[in-house]
């Protein structure tokens, strides 16, 4: 049996490849540019899969958490078909959830407890009283997704260049940003922004933001406290809803060390503890399972 398991970002995917329940193959993909909504908006989501196929042509099963796809909805049920028609599976050998509940499934394999997932989007995962598995946040970067990558990178370019127009020079965050993008002028960030991969490119800068609070600059500073703020809020309204308190979280913005977790950990006066196990090698030896 060969199942593979992907876990399906905004700003790139992972997946895992295991034969008779053992790990065999582990790769990065490209990510879904778009979400799910429109069936003419598949693109993405095929060519990612087509990547893929290149290097796993032949499976039995494919088990996937895709951001922004839930159970029982349209979206679900084309992600499906272009699966089967990708690898001439039938419908039976998939499965297909959201990328936080796949990775609320890796995470809290023996217990229950709050996950928060922050990379180019965010959202907190839990089981409500009635046992279900319940969300908070997660309604994309056009309408929320604060305190994610998209938004921290976002709130970096809107901050410096408003600095720009009103000072005339960049603050220090500016000069980082157009660095990172290697631009001399705030026009140029426009086409980047705006492309097919913008909204990738956009939350790939969270980092530059981070590192530049971390070298003092005061707009840096201050957008990172207001990203913790709002991870902090959506762990506060899934407790009010969850008899469960142990905080555990994924996603590039909560990675080991960085000081947006730091920051979580001290407002939530919570300890995270190191991933249990990655979603896409999860999925691919539990795949019937979940």
């Amino acid at each position: 049996m060969i199942t593979l398991g992907v876990d399906v970002g905004g700003t790139r995917s992972k997946w895992a490849v295991a034969v008779d329940g053992k790990l065999e193959q582990t790769g990065e993909a490209e990510p879904l540019k778009k979400h799910l909504f429109l069936e003419a908006e598949t693109h993405s989501f095929e060519s990612l899969c087509r990547e893929i196929k290149i290097l796993v042509p032949e499976l039995d099963r494919v088990s996937m958490g895709i951001t922004g796809v839930l159970r029982n909805t349209e979206q679900q049920e084309t992600a499906i078909r272009v699966i089967s028609k990708v690898w001439e599976l039938s419908l039976t050998g998939i499965s297909v959830m959201s990328d936080i509940e796949l990775s609320y499934a890796s995470q809290f394999q023996d217990s229950d407890g709050i996950l928060i997932s922050a990379g180019t989007g965010s959202i907190a995962a839990f089981r409500d009283k009635s046992g279900d598995i319940s969300f908070i946040g997660g309604k994309g970067y056009m309408i929320g997704d604060e305190g994610s990558g998209y938004w921290i990178g976002a709130e970096g370019i809107r901050r410096s260049i408003r600095f720009f127009e009103e000072n005339d020079h960049d603050e220090a965050l500016g000069s980082a940003l157009k660095q990172f993008y290697g631009i001399l002028n705030w026009r140029e960030v426009l086409p980047i922004a705006y492309s097919a991969q913008g909204r990738s490119q956009i939350a790939r800068a969270a980092q530059t933001v981070s590192n530049a609070a971390e070298s003092g600059s005061k707009l840096a500073i201050e957008i990172i406290e207001i990203a913790v703020g709002d991870l902090a809020r959506l762990y506060g309204l899934a407790r009010r809803v969850s008899d469960a308190d142990e905080l555990r979280v994924i996603g590039g913005v909560l990675s080991k060390n960085s000081q947006i977790r730091t920051r979580l950990e001290q407002i939530t006066k919570r300890t995270i503890p190191s991933l249990v196990t990655q979603p896409e090698v999860f999925a691919a030896l539990n795949g019937e399972e979940i």
